[in-house]
């Protein structure tokens, strides 16, 4: 139920309450608009109202106490632009009314604001807004307990709707039914979305985070074990897993993870190292070899080399032969990977 205030209907000035017969005349007119439009809809701040909408809106309006609650929602320009059109300028807060602390003005109020609060929140989600989800959370959420809760079921749908589509992944994957890109979940496991769960209330939302964490370890596993020359970024997308991670068991799995893949990555990186300096060592040799053979018979002549990578072995003759060979082997890999318990 998206809020429409009475002061932004056409032609309206400000609300007074005891004004009724200024109410009715504009009942009348919006009435007889509606009778000539071509499609029987009135269009009033880009929404479409029917003759009943119409007769709807204005019998409420027959009650001083809701008139009164409408004038008092007018005097907050930005809580009035929130709730008819879900925007939330960035650093902008609702006024700190004395009325908002009235549990009946609350328990009015509360059905309108869930329908413009939850939009926004998906809208966000789903654009990686960051800046303006917390925007919104800065201000007071003028939600009864029902509709806060309401708010957050919806809210957590969304985020168990994309923990599903990571599993989905993960099981193609460990049945070979698929071969995942980083496109497929880059939004999904990286900083602002992450982030956004992280700016939502810890307590209604642990269980999912936790869920959200196990989700991300899985596919990372899956990308850190696959493509071994981005394990950087990998070791960030396990580091998001870990902020998500609420329980005790999940946060240690996670770290547990971690841990293992940092040792996995520094034996990569001492076999690289390794590598290079036997390669630096034959390039030496053999470009003394080519300049020096020729013209001296006190600097020994290399005519071959082997060259070892795991179980291969290859037999080098010149510096071309060589370098065509690096170009080929020279990938530096451990037969390590890491398996979920």
């Amino acid at each position: 139920m998206r809020y429409l205030s009475p002061a932004s209907l056409p032609d309206s000035s400000l609300i007074n309450p005891a004004d009724k017969k200024a109410l009715a005349l504009q009942r009348r007119k919006l009435l007889a608009e509606l009778e000539l439009s071509a499609d029987g809809h009135l269009y009033i701040k880009n929404r479409a109202f029917s003759k009943s909408d119409i007769l709807e809106y204005f019998e409420t309006l027959q009650d001083e106490t809701i008139l009164h609650y409408h004038g008092e929602v007018s005097k907050d320009r930005i809580l009035v632009e929130f709730l008819e059109e879900g925007r939330l300028p960035a650093d902008e807060v609702f006024s700190q009314a004395e009325r908002y602390d009235d549990v009946h003005f609350l328990q009015w109020i509360s059905p309108y604001f869930y329908t413009a609060f939850t939009a926004h929140v998906t809208e966000c989600l789903q654009a990686a807004n960051e800046d303006g989800l917390q925007a919104l959370l800065q201000n007071r959420l003028l939600l009864t307990d029902y509709d806060r809760e309401r708010a957050w079921v919806q809210i957590g749908q969304l985020i168990e709707n994309n923990i599903s589509l990571l599993d989905h992944y993960h099981e193609q994957v460990e049945h070979n039914e698929a071969v995942l890109s980083l496109t497929d979940i880059y939004h999904l496991v990286t900083g602002p979305y992450i982030r956004m769960i992280l700016l939502l209330p810890k307590d209604p939302f642990a269980g999912l985070r936790d869920k959200y964490a196990i989700a991300i370890m899985q596919v990372t596993i899956y990308f850190f074990n696959k493509l071994k020359s981005n394990r950087d970024i990998f070791m960030k997308w396990m580091e998001n897993a870990a902020l998500l991670a609420v329980s005790e068991g999940v946060a240690a799995a996670v770290t547990g993870k971690i841990a293992e893949m940092e040792k996995i990555r520094k034996k990569s990186r001492a076999v690289l190292i390794r590598t290079a300096v036997f390669v630096s060592i034959i390039l030496l040799k053999l470009l003394i070899n080519q300049h020096w053979g020729s013209s001296t018979n006190n600097i020994p002549k290399f005519t071959r080399f082997n060259y070892i990578n795991g179980k291969d072995t290859t037999t080098i003759y010149d510096i071309k032969q060589l370098d065509s060979v690096l170009h080929k082997k020279l990938h530096p890999d451990t037969s390590a990977t890491l398996q979920l318990h």
